[in-house]
């Protein structure tokens, strides 16, 4: 720890080989330690100095987790969480919401894909950080958030009142629909059990007589950037995947690791919205640029960005931008999204999934068509 090892200190500035900044910073330490009125301990020195120093990077997704908050972002692999269920992100200096779980609490209040929230806890979040904000929303289970929504693009603002729950994981859902169309859910790619759930579903459709895919990937917040990785290699037979750009303006070409569980004479489509966000939209580029799949719905969200947990001693952590993607013909996602080949509205209020989705009906006309 930074300021436990400097506060403990008492060495001239050259004795103690430390630059001109790490002395001042020192100094500091100890005089926050000493003279202020309220007294602060060495763990809050270092929570704040912390937050501090990533705060200086500008950038919304670096950010620092206390043990309790490193744990539970840690357990998103495992598929064990509580919270509300939302996937935000910062859009134009303003706290979006990316994507509500399917049957998450937040889903059941009727958050949705593009929603603002303004407040949390009747603190607005335009004067939080986004660690900040992050913060607010987490809790134990059963216990309440107050936020204030704004949703355009009518501007209209509304309070909820949604409780914190043990949240459902599992990735991937499907069915068949009607002619034999499979359908597969995937509503994010942060849990380990992706790609093998992934597998399972393209294995039971495929043995049930399946002609054609239906992949829905809308109000996906993404994940891992290998999940993304091993789910486009069930699609496509080979070829690169995502560009990663480090910052040394170095770029890493994946590729695609395995043989492919969709035979490539059945039509895939993939459903897109302003919820597809992050590892989806590697996934929903690749299979574009490669013509392995038509998308269809609304542009995507537009965040690429890659996030790498950091552990420290004391067993909390960082989430650190450590690099950002380009789509593997090279086109930046961040801040841009990506564009369906077929766009379609879903109106405000229609449950997806359900026999009012215009998206997924407009998906099975076009796949309906083209056997």
């Amino acid at each position: 720890m930074l300021f436990a090892f400097l506060a403990g200190l008492n060495l001239p500035r050259a004795e103690a080989g430390l630059s001109r900044e790490m002395a001042s910073l020192q100094e500091l330490a100890q005089i926050l330690q000493q003279k202020p009125l309220k007294a602060l301990s060495e763990a809050s020195l270092w929570q704040a100095a912390t937050r501090g120093m990533l705060a200086s990077l500008g950038d919304p997704y670096s950010y620092y987790l206390n043990v309790q908050e490193y744990t539970e972002i840690k357990q998103l692999k495992t598929g064990e969480v509580a919270g509300i269920g939302i996937e935000v992100g910062v859009q134009n200096g303003e706290l979006k919401v990316i994507s509500a779980l399917d049957h998450s609490p937040a889903w059941k209040a009727g958050l949705q894909a593009g929603d603002l929230i303004r407040k949390i806890e009747a603190k607005s979040t335009a004067q939080l950080s986004f660690a900040e904000s992050l913060q607010l929303l987490q809790g134990e289970t059963q216990t309440w958030v107050q936020l204030e929504i704004e949703r355009p693009p009518s501007l209209t603002r509304f309070n909820l009142r949604i409780q914190r729950e043990i949240l459902d994981l599992n990735p991937v859902r499907y069915q068949m629909l009607p002619n034999q169309i499979g359908y597969i859910r995937l509503n994010s790619f942060f849990s380990d059990q992706v790609p093998e759930s992934m597998q399972t579903a393209l294995t039971a459709l495929d043995e049930a007589g399946m002609r054609a895919l239906i992949l829905d990937l809308r109000n996906n917040p993404g994940g891992t950037l290998s999940n993304a990785i091993e789910v486009c290699s069930l699609f496509l037979p080979q070829g690169n995947v995502v560009r990663v750009v480090d910052r040394e303006n170095q770029e890493t070409l994946h590729t695609v690791t395995g043989l492919p569980l969709l035979d490539s004479g059945k039509e895939l489509v993939l459903l897109v919205n302003q919820g597809t966000a992050s590892a989806a939209e590697i996934v929903a580029g690749s299979l574009q640029e490669q013509g392995r799949a038509v998308l269809l719905g609304k542009k995507t969200f537009g965040k690429g960005l890659v996030q790498s947990l950091q552990s420290l001693s004391d067993d909390s952590g960082l989430s650190l931008t450590t690099s950002k993607y380009l789509t593997a013909f090279g086109q930046a996602v961040h801040g841009k999204g990506i564009e369906p080949d077929l766009e379609v509205e879903l109106q405000t209020g229609v449950q997806q999934g359900s026999e009012q989705d215009t998206q997924l009906q407009s998906a099975l006309a076009f796949v309906q068509d083209a056997l």
